[in-house]
């Protein structure tokens, strides 16, 4: 009887043995499938992450057109350009949403064009907007120090000098035409420069090439301001 009973109590543990070794092989096979699910998910992640900077990168490699410069002030990015004048006034240069935007070219601009037409954000109450400096354009004094505008247009290097600083109600668009006939092209250039805020003493003349910069201004408000400027040697 005393050998029954023990044979009875080995042959119950071993079922509980390999109950316990079959739950935990179980187990196992549950958190390596989890762990393989785990590295995957971030082997996936990863390669997206990947995909959106290179869509990132080819997004404002594909979408430049250029760089400007203008010497000790904020104004100092990359030129875009899109199908439309209204992606890039609340995208940054990589695509992603922006308030501030980016400084980009009028659509219907080549780089080889003899106007140029450039827009970009300016703020009442922030300074990191891309054309703030622009509004100092209003008082003289600072024209005299900042009159030069350095482009970089499809790899190479134009410099410009200001000719003309307006300011426009927001109802006029004047300033946005880019296709000319006849004497058109120099009673625009005139337009320009007579109705300039100050005298830059910079003459200009049917055979340059202008480039017009706009973004807005407060004072007053609801106003643009425009800054022209002709090529250089």
């Amino acid at each position: 009887m005393k050998k029954v009973c023990l044979l009875v109590f080995f042959i119950i543990v071993l079922i509980l043995i390999s109950f316990i070794n079959i739950n935990y092989f179980n187990k196992y096979q549950v958190l390596t499938n989890e762990e393989e699910i785990i590295k995957e998910e971030i082997i996936d992640n990863n390669t997206t992450i990947i995909n959106n900077e290179e869509n990132r990168e080819l997004n404002y490699i594909n979408n430049q057109v250029g760089y400007i410069n203008i010497k000790d002030t904020n104004i100092d990015a990359r030129i875009m350009q899109y199908t439309d004048n209204d992606y890039y006034l609340t995208h940054d240069e990589y695509g992603n949403y922006s308030i501030f935007g980016s400084i980009y070219m009028d659509y219907r601009n080549k780089v080889d064009d003899k106007k140029i037409l450039l827009f970009g954000h300016n703020t009442k109450n922030t300074k990191t907007s891309p054309f703030k400096d622009l509004e100092k354009y209003g008082n003289e004094s600072f024209y005299s120090n900042h009159s030069v505008i350095d482009l970089e247009l499809n790899g190479i290097s134009h410099h410009y000098k200001i000719f003309s600083i307006i300011v426009i109600t927001n109802q006029s668009n004047k300033h946005m035409k880019l296709n000319f006939k006849n004497d058109e092209w120099s009673d625009h250039l005139k337009w320009l420069k007579e109705d300039s805020l100050y005298n830059t003493n910079i003459e200009v003349d049917p055979n340059d090439k202008i480039i017009t910069l706009q973004t807005c201004y407060y004072n007053p408000d609801e106003t643009f301001i425009i800054i022209s400027a002709k090529e250089i040697k």
